[in-house]
């Protein structure tokens, strides 16, 4: 994605040209789009990070907006049906009972250790969990750990802006091998402008 590129110098350079051509890209598919629209929740998901991240760098509260908007727009998706996770079947699909019918299938046990075989992608059914391809796994074993020990996230609608800004600052710690203390210190600053709006 164009954007991330521009963010990603934008944020090494601190260029005005680099900033520049952050609102050229935005400002060109907005236009060519009529807005940031998708089929596809995993695509809004790039668009809403990266409009977190462009909010980071430039304080312009049109990309925090977007970003906002995007995340309460996909949570409309959300179904605990199967497990959790976000399932879209498009609204008029001429083929919407067979997609159902694959969900159904895809979420049982024995498909979602077998996809986990094949991509590793960790199952939503639990009862996956308990099967050789995931029990057996040392790797696995790990993520199961974590998911029965993680913490639902804080239920606030600036959560999504929050965490964006977490991942960029540790990604911004890892990869330019920044001071952790001044990471921390704009990480409060930019949680704090979130949480204030």
């Amino acid at each position: 994605m164009a954007l991330v590129t521009a963010l990603s110098i934008t944020e090494r350079t601190r260029s005005g040209i680099d900033r520049q051509l952050i609102d050229a890209i935005y400002e060109g598919y907005v236009k060519a789009h009529n807005g940031i629209h998708s089929d596809f929740n995993d695509d809004l998901g790039w668009w809403a990070l990266a409009a977190t991240h462009a909010y980071t760098l430039t304080r312009e509260s049109r990309y925090l907006n977007v970003a906002i908007k995007i995340a309460d727009g996909q949570w409309n998706y959300w179904d605990s049906t199967f497990g959790g996770g976000i399932w879209t079947v498009p609204k008029g699909s001429h083929h919407s009972k067979t997609a159902w019918e694959f969900v159904k299938w895809m979420s049982q046990p024995a498909q979602q250790a077998e996809w986990y075989t094949a991509v590793g992608a960790l199952p939503a059914n639990r009862a996956a969990w308990s099967l050789p391809a995931l029990a057996e796994d040392p790797h696995a074993q790990v993520f199961r750990t974590q998911l029965r020990t993680a913490k639902r996230p804080p239920a606030v609608p600036q959560w999504p802006a929050i965490a964006a800004a977490i991942e960029v600052r540790l990604d911004a710690l890892v990869r330019m091998h920044s001071d952790g203390r001044e990471m921390a210190e704009q990480l409060d600053a930019a949680a704090n402008s979130v949480g204030a709006r």
